[in-house]
């Protein structure tokens, strides 16, 4: 999972994978309920909850070579 805060405060969660089981041990936002859901998608909202005033959006980009062109120096 990728995380990324911009100027404007502005948190961005990215992953594009889905939440499974040995995942629940490690991710204290999880839940058994969450199993097949997108990480990034459950993260925003776990954390939405926590603290309502957070600027947090989710993305299902996979951090890489290829989207390089998404994660620039503008990002």
């Amino acid at each position: 999972m990728g995380v990324s805060y911009g100027e404007q405060g502005r948190l961005t969660l990215t992953d594009d994978d889905v939440i499974e089981k040995s995942n629940l041990s490690r991710q204290f936002l999880f839940r058994d309920w969450n199993m097949g859901q997108v990480k990034s998608i459950v993260a925003t909202s776990a954390a939405a909850l926590i603290n309502p005033h957070l600027m947090i959006e989710a993305w299902q980009n996979r951090v890489n070579p290829e989207t390089e062109n998404v994660f620039d120096e503008t990002f």
